[in-house]
């Protein structure tokens, strides 16, 4: 288990806000697996390696990792059908002439719920801080659009369809990196999760409402995304990732 100097960071254990009711509960149970999951693959030595040895990953690419944790979410009592970039309704207004179809990233049915998610990933530089990061602003961001996708998706016309009841979950995937190779990289780090926690948790119309944090044992060393040539220059340090989740209607 990973662990922070920084104690107000709390480490590799789901922070979530309570709600009661049998949906809550199945899904409580469902980011709970999902997001220990995606602890362990990013956390796992070939994962490691590989992003060692490519660059620091996009959505695209997180893809497999995400289905990958999903498979090991229970059996096949727990987890049913997975899909990617589904084909979905949406509706933008109150005529047929506001609805459109568009696509909805990652669809999995667990027990009798099935799930709809909207994966956003930021790379969180920890150079950057204050409430007019670019770390800050892209998490809002991405947040903002994922929530915005999730509620213009015909969930209902969807549930009746497939007569089980759907969950809209949007899933932000913040990897925390240092392009200067800081020589107080928990500080900064720190910092950066602060400034996005606080965006997070005052986020209108939807808060987040589960997270996940995770610092690795030693930075991964990569490349930088657009980097043309691999060279000593174009290196970053992967220091962790930060996983947040809500329920939309």
């Amino acid at each position: 288990m990973n662990q922070h100097s920084d104690p107000d960071i709390k480490t590799d254990v789901l922070l979530y806000v309570s709600n009661s009711g049998s949906k809550s509960r199945i899904i409580l149970d469902f980011v709970d697996k999902f997001f220990r999951g995606i602890s362990s693959e990013f956390n796992s030595p070939s994962t490691q390696h590989f992003i060692g040895k490519a660059k620091i990953p996009n959505e695209r690419e997180i893809y497999g990792l995400l289905v990958k944790a999903l498979l090991g979410v229970g059996g096949d009592a727990d987890i049913g059908h997975v899909a990617t970039e589904i084909q979905v309704s949406r509706i933008m207004g109150e005529t047929d002439s506001d609805r459109s179809t568009g696509r909805v990233d990652l669809l999995v049915t667990f027990r009798n719920t099935m799930f709809l998610m909207e994966v956003k990933v930021i790379r969180a530089s920890i150079n950057s801080k204050g409430a007019e990061s670019g770390s800050r602003s892209k998490s809002e961001k991405a947040w903002q659009d994922a929530i915005y996708q999730l509620r213009s998706i015909a969930g209902n016309e969807i549930a009746r369809h497939h007569n089980r009841p759907v969950v809209k979950l949007p899933l932000l995937i913040c990897i925390y990196y240092d392009g200067g190779q800081l020589q107080d990289s928990a500080r900064a780090l720190s910092e950066t999760y602060d400034d996005i926690v606080e965006m997070l948790e005052s986020s209108h119309p939807q808060p987040a409402s589960f997270e996940w944090n995770s610092v690795f044992d030693a930075p991964i060393e990569t490349y930088r995304r657009h980097s043309n040539s691999q060279n000593k220059e174009k290196k970053v340090l992967l220091h962790g990732f930060s996983l947040f989740a809500a329920t939309v209607n």
